[in-house]
């Protein structure tokens, strides 16, 4: 599939205000987990394990966990999304 053929998200302060869910901590002295989905941010979030682990990590006082989806565009040359 090219790019033309994925929609456009939206702006990730739109995506995140949308979330239910979603973790906000801060970094300071937390131990950084990147968490990577090989999809584009509406079939990762779809991933109910996805869904699940990020919770998880993100349930420990010490982790924080910062999720990465492929470019907005769907391409896979283009540096990932991350929404954190």
């Amino acid at each position: 599939m090219t790019a033309r053929h994925h929609a456009r998200l939206p702006p990730r302060r739109d995506l995140l205000v949308a979330e239910r869910g979603a973790s906000r901590k801060k970094w300071a002295g937390k131990l950084p987990v990147a968490f990577i989905s090989p999809n584009a941010y509406p079939v990762g979030m779809a991933n109910l394990g996805m869904q699940l682990v990020y919770h998880l990590l993100n349930q420990e006082d010490f982790i924080v966990a910062e999720r990465f989806f492929t470019c907005q565009d769907g391409s896979p040359n283009g540096p990932p999304l991350s929404l954190e």
